[in-house]
């Protein structure tokens, strides 16, 4: 967990006791590169709601990072220890609650990826062009609630360069975004029809571009994102490794 400096100072100053830091002195906040410094630690318990937890973060001065300036804090939804479900049509997070699927959902097992902390799952991406002809690509996709497209895939793997060369009449004219030489190794994919799995969406397209390479992302060919995600209430039962998915948009159906 994250805590912003002036935050901390303010409603946690009298409750937890902050310690130095003392050999990892910086942090990589989600979706960033560059190390920013921390201020201080918390390893204490404390009081919520009449409960006491054990609270363990990294104060960092959130003002000065132009993404996380408006934030308090930033935490994994793993940390809350409990089934979440997620709706962004409608904003909401429900912590608690039942898991049982209905006959309009379906059912992921994932597997648990220790270094980020997060859900991965070995699945079939398979894309169609507006003829019907398909390009398919397998192995591991991470989910990440902090990525914005529907889909990103690594480039950094040559199954993933494979599967692009394959797919080549569904990219996007790249004069329409390639406005910078940043931009030089990123491709769009903008297929008819993305299934997942035992899913489908339409209207939706997939980011290609090489990973920054660590471990977080060295295993994976993709990363399921917030544009896949917002067309389902889905829900995760992170102690059994579970995601439920039940449509929510007119752009997303279970496949039978």
């Amino acid at each position: 967990m994250v805590i912003d400096k002036h935050f901390a100072d303010q409603h946690l100053a009298d409750l937890v006791t902050f310690k130095e830091p003392n050999q990892q002195n910086s942090i990589v906040l989600w979706a960033e590169q560059k190390r920013h410094q921390i201020i201080s630690l918390i390893n204490d318990s404390i009081h919520v709601n009449g409960k006491k937890i054990f609270l363990n973060a990294v104060v960092v001065d959130l003002s000065l990072i132009p993404e996380w300036k408006e934030y308090d804090m930033i935490f994994p939804i793993k940390e809350l220890g409990q089934v979440i479900k997620i709706n962004l049509q409608n904003l909401s997070l429900e912590v608690g609650g039942d898991i049982t699927p209905d006959a309009s959902s379906c059912i992921w097992k994932m597997q648990p990826d220790s270094d980020t902390k997060g859900l991965f799952i070995h699945g079939k991406l398979e894309i169609f062009d507006s003829c019907g002809m398909a390009e398919k690509l397998s192995g591991n996709f991470l989910l990440d609630l902090g990525a914005a497209n529907a889909f990103y895939l690594n480039s950094n793997h040559s199954e993933v360069e494979q599967f692009l060369e394959r797919s080549k009449r569904m990219k996007l004219d790249e004069s329409s975004y390639k406005t910078s030489s940043s931009l030089k190794n990123i491709n769009v994919l903008v297929p008819e029809i993305i299934h997942f799995q035992d899913v489908e969406i339409f209207e939706n397209h997939i980011v290609s571009l090489k990973l920054y390479n660590s471990s977080r992302t060295e295993n994976y060919f993709g990363i399921i994102g917030i544009r896949f995600l917002e067309n389902f209430e889905t829900t995760i039962d992170f102690s059994s490794n579970i995601i439920i998915l039940k449509p929510i948009t007119s752009v997303a159906r279970i496949i039978k």
